[in-house]
């Protein structure tokens, strides 16, 4: 939970213990704390969790025992995080839209940024997990890039490289791709305004 304060922007994020009925701890972040993801099991930082600090352009890593580290810088207004799976290149990388730079931050497991140039204020980040036909795929969601239609899907290999775009509707604010196993695996679904 991102905790805001009278000015709007909290520095804050509150920890609950598993049950999520009990309040745990409460961690310091930067300015404006938007989104959070948690490194997944398999990766060189399973268990830390990352939060985009869009006042503050920032991601805090928050160790599992509830530790803020010290703030990675990245572009202007970040917003929505994913996290590379295990069995993926680049695994436990942090990716991070930030919408006031028109780019997407890729932040190593060991904290080296990446800027990517993407479409005009990306707005959403999802990753195709292994198992799935497009494992690996980055899909940033955007309102436009110079010459493309608005709205559109950038999609990425795990270099940073765009090599495609994806048509979506008006105004992408959601994204989720199915996991393998499921009968419509790797099917990307976005939710538009």
């Amino acid at each position: 939970t991102t905790n805001f304060g009278a000015s709007g922007l909290g520095s804050t994020v509150s920890l609950s213990n598993a049950a999520g009925d009990k309040l745990t701890m409460v961690a310091t972040t930067d300015k404006g704390p938007y989104d959070v993801a948690v490194a997944p099991t398999g990766t060189p930082n399973a268990g830390t969790a990352y939060v985009s600090n869009r006042a503050g352009s920032s991601v805090t890593p928050i160790t599992p025992n509830g530790q803020g580290e010290e703030e990675v810088s990245v572009g202007n207004e970040p917003g929505d995080i994913a996290i590379v799976p295990a069995r993926l290149p680049r695994a436990g990388s942090v990716l991070v839209t930030d919408s006031g730079s028109a780019t997407l931050s890729i932040i190593s497991a060991t904290g080296t940024v990446q800027t990517v140039s993407v479409g005009k204020d990306p707005t959403i980040v999802a990753i195709a997990a292994p198992g799935t036909p497009n494992a690996g795929r980055i899909y940033v969601g955007h309102t436009g890039n110079p010459g493309d239609p608005a709205d559109t899907l950038d999609v990425l290999n795990l270099s940073g490289a765009i090599i495609g775009h994806i048509p979506v509707g008006h105004g992408p604010v959601a994204i989720a791709i199915a996991p393998p196993g499921t009968p419509a695996a790797g099917t990307i679904y976005v939710a538009n305004e």
